[in-house]
């Protein structure tokens, strides 16, 4: 099956702008990449995601295997996140104690004792910073088998757009409780809600991309034209120069217009606009990974496409997830032993860290005669192809 390169890109470009927002926010490079100061990283990785799944999910029920089958594959990788997140805050948390360092992650008596806090991570009421994306993951995929039910009937698209739309709005109108995830740090020696994360309007940027994969052939020929083009770039543009501008005269946005944690609409549409116009962008015919993986090998894909900064990106987003939980685990590390240098030097080597582990992992994954579990892709394949 041959590879849709721009999504590829567009994930690992994704994965750069979480690990310089996360581990070195405050230099240079960082303040460049987030020039559009109201969407970051995080909110193309969530609507790209949706594409892959709704890409991967309607080959599958269009060639013959049942809505039971890819909804019990897809809670599968729901299950693996899931568990992959307790194990994340249990294991840091537990290394907090223990080693009683850390300068962001709170000890389990700040969390009320060990008891609540592992009640409350199994039912995702509860989080650390900068983990609670796979919260996200965990409740669109869970959510997901309902949209690909919704999507095999006529006007499907108008379904998923209806019940999406629904669950925003209706927080918006009266704000849904269970789905807002509390995201704690310790903030100025105190154990503080760092953000709230809703799970239902993520969910809903998750299901737009969803609907573009499942519909990609079509929208991959609209974003293609001219006109379409200049429109996505052009108001891409122009939002981030108001955001600039309002940034610099010191001009707050309500927060019920702009948010990037919980996804205020202005936001939600910024989001949806730039991600649109950066994968028109990233539909280039640079060679690098554009075709079949099978052709030669997948060792021998992931080799030519290390010969090029395009390549490494096509990589690092074939492996996306997997290059973002490895980010996790190297931000606990960095908070258990230097704590969080966000405007240094070492904040950039511990990206350089966090990449070079990301393509060390696509690389082993790729190697002969070695079998290394997958950790999981949210197209809900185990395959060297996408994680």
């Amino acid at each position: 099956m041959k590879r849709i390169a721009e999504i590829d890109r567009l994930r690992g470009l994704c994965i750069v702008s979480m690990l310089l927002g996360h581990l070195a926010k405050d230099t240079m490079l960082s303040k460049v990449v987030h020039l559009p100061l109201w969407v970051d990283g995080a909110m193309g990785f969530v609507m790209a995601s949706g594409v892959v799944v709704g890409i991967v999910r309607h080959r599958s029920l269009t060639s013959g295997r049942s809505l039971a089958q890819v909804t019990a594959q897809t809670w599968r990788r729901a299950a693996q996140l899931w568990l992959i997140f307790v194990v994340v805050v249990v294991v840091s948390v537990g290394l907090r104690d223990v080693t009683g360092r850390g300068t962001m992650t709170p000890t389990a008596q700040q969390f009320g004792g060990w008891a609540r806090l592992i009640v409350d991570t199994l039912t995702l009421q509860q989080s650390l910073r900068y983990i609670d994306l796979l919260t996200v993951y965990v409740f669109a995929l869970l959510m997901a088998p309902l949209m690909f039910g919704l999507l095999l009937r006529r006007n499907g698209a108008l379904l998923v757009g209806l019940v999406a739309g629904g669950f925003y709005v209706l927080d918006l109108i009266v704000p849904l409780s269970a789905f807002r995830l509390e995201n704690s740090a310790v903030i100025d020696g105190q154990v503080r809600i760092a953000q709230v994360v809703v799970a239902t309007r993520w969910f809903s940027l998750f299901a737009v991309g969803l609907i573009m994969g499942w519909h990609w052939p079509t929208v991959d020929r609209w974003l293609r034209r001219r006109f379409v083009t200049v429109g996505l770039v052009a108001s891409t543009v122009v939002l981030t120069v108001v955001a600039r501008v309002t940034d610099e005269r010191g001009m707050v946005p309500p927060s019920w217009i702009i948010d990037k944690v919980t996804l205020a609409p202005g936001t939600f549409v910024f989001a949806v606009i730039a991600v649109l116009a950066l994968l028109r962008l990233l539909q280039t015919r640079t060679p690098s990974l554009d075709r079949p993986i099978s052709a030669d090998g997948p060792a021998a894909s992931i080799r030519s496409g290390f010969g090029s900064a395009v390549g490494a990106i096509e990589v690092l987003g074939r492996f996306s997830l997997s290059a973002y939980v490895i980010h996790l685990v190297v931000i606990q590390l960095a908070d258990l032993t230097v704590g969080m240098p966000t405007g240094s030097g070492l904040g950039l080597l511990l990206v350089v860290v966090s990449l070079l582990a990301a393509f060390g992992w696509a690389w082993l994954r790729n190697r002969p005669m070695i079998n290394l579990p997958a950790v999981v892709s949210t197209s809900g394949r185990s395959t060297a192809r996408s994680q």
